[in-house]
């Protein structure tokens, strides 16, 4: 269970997922014996650290893939319950966690709070992974119209990141993956959004014409 939160992992975690306590320290100082974890730090709190990688690699292998995804939700709620007074700290974990998991809605939405909090601190490439992350979850589920919107709302949220960016190796791809959305949907506003970024998308690779030409339907759709 320890190898599933992470090579580094809180006692608290480890024992709101257990359901134990004294048991479980003399675990730990079995492990700790063993050689296979040893103390991190004590304060803030008690954490420990899987002395080589490798070691929880391995345990972390040893479960089936179900039980895997079991624990990481549980994780993932525990860390919701453990840490609610300072949630933001933990969106990265929380997302990875319920990523791993069967719980697609609260990984999207941890992943896309992850993406506006990189986005804060101006790390886009790490923004745009993770909106990516929450878009390639979407495309997962059964597609619904709803569906169809949160993915448009993806697109628009990867494209302020992918522009900054100088537009990476995949944005044209979705940005007209945006655009059969919004028409499929009649979704005229997001479908002038994109129309800009696809402007400046082909105005930064040198086809000037194709720029101009998405960005006056852009213009067009904004004064309707």
């Amino acid at each position: 269970v320890a190898a599933v939160i992470g090579r580094e992992f809180a006692f608290r975690i480890l024992q709101a997922i257990v359901g134990m306590r004294e048991k479980l320290k003399t675990h730990l100082l079995n492990l700790q014996g063993l050689e296979f974890i040893y103390e991190k730090s004590l304060f803030p709190e008690l954490e420990y650290i899987f002395k080589h990688a490798l070691t929880q690699e391995v345990a972390y292998n040893s479960l089936l893939s179900s039980r895997r995804r079991e624990i990481h939700k549980r994780i993932g709620s525990a860390i919701e319950e453990l840490y609610a007074d300072k949630l933001e700290e933990f969106y990265e974990m929380l997302a990875y966690h319920y990523s791993n998991s069967d719980d697609s809605a609260r990984a999207i939405h941890y992943l896309k709070l992850s993406g506006d909090k990189a986005m804060g601190t101006y790390s886009l490439m790490e923004a745009f992974r993770f909106y990516g992350d929450a878009y390639d979850v979407l495309k997962q589920i059964p597609e619904t119209n709803q569906n169809k919107k949160e993915r448009i709302g993806g697109i628009l949220s990867m494209a302020h990141s992918m522009r900054l960016l100088a537009f990476p190796e995949n944005s044209f791809e979705l940005l007209q993956e945006g655009e059969a959305l919004c028409k499929d949907l009649g979704d005229k506003r997001s479908s002038a959004l994109i129309h800009s970024y696809s402007g400046m998308f082909y105005s930064s690779r040198g086809d000037a014409p194709l720029g101009m030409k998405h960005q006056e339907d852009a213009f067009e759709a904004a004064e309707k």
